[in-house]
């Protein structure tokens, strides 16, 4: 036996089971989640096993203990709001990112300006929302602007709660 992984519900369901029978129809059941094995696996399993990025991430969870998106529900995740791959593509493909990061090749993916904390709730409907934006083909806010502004990227393809 284990505990529900509903939000708040502390019911006991089998093992095997994520939720009891009453929180399983409340959960979306379209809302996709990562598969830790798929992103521990090459080199962005890499870079979230670095000692910078775990830095990083307790601080942002330290400084922001609350959802940034629902600001309602604790927050679980320090979250990438431009996708680490392509944040990283675009700080190493700027000039002014090579300027503040010369000689780092991860240098996008600890930039706190494309950081932000979030519930498990909330970062699979992110996570979802990221997908779909990928999909439409516009392109991604710009991470060095949002750092050189000081601001955070806004997360405008994520629908408010």
């Amino acid at each position: 036996m284990r505990l529900c992984s509903g939000v708040g519900c502390g019911r006991a369901v089998e093992d095997g089971k994520r939720y009891c029978s009453e929180c399983d129809t409340a959960s979306p059941s379209n809302v996709k989640t990562h598969s830790p094995a798929a992103r521990d696996s090459g080199i962005v399993g890499r870079l979230y096993n670095m000692k910078r990025w775990q830095w990083n991430r307790n601080e942002m969870l330290r400084l922001y203990p609350i959802c940034c998106h629902c600001r309602k529900s604790l927050a679980a995740l320090c979250d990438h709001i431009v996708p680490s791959v392509q944040a990283t593509a675009q700080v190493n493909g700027d000039p002014r990112g090579k300027l503040h990061w010369p000689y780092d090749a991860a240098a996008g993916f600890c930039v706190r300006a494309n950081l932000w904390t979030l519930c498990r709730h909330c970062h699979a409907l992110k996570t979802n929302a990221d997908v779909a934006y990928a999909a439409g083909g516009q392109p991604w806010p710009s991470v060095m602007d949002a750092y050189d502004a000081k601001t955070r990227v806004e997360c405008t393809w994520l629908p408010d709660e």
